[in-house]
């Protein structure tokens, strides 16, 4: 039950401070910054660039924010695979 409450005060204190799945950043803005990633997330076979992996470190530290960018109306535009997209 403490569990419970503590998982659901730190949903309501994210809710209250207008926080998603990426914090106080725009997923789009996320996903944007992820667009050294292109090449490497529509092809498994592509090279991926170092800018790519720096941006992905930093949104790995949120897996729910990445989950959020594969699922987002910016990567569906792209056309991004997001079983490709996973493997970077």
């Amino acid at each position: 039950a403490v569990l419970l409450m503590a998982l659901c005060s730190s949903f309501m204190l994210q809710t209250a401070y207008g926080a998603g799945e990426c914090g106080k950043t725009p997923i789009n803005t996320v996903a944007l910054s992820l667009s050294p990633c292109i090449g490497a997330a529509n092809n498994a076979k592509a090279s991926v660039p170092p800018a790519c992996c720096t941006q992905v470190k930093k949104v790995l530290k949120m897996p729910t924010c990445m989950c959020a960018v594969f699922l987002s109306p910016i990567a569906k535009q792209a056309r991004i695979n997001p079983a490709v997209a996973i493997s970077i």
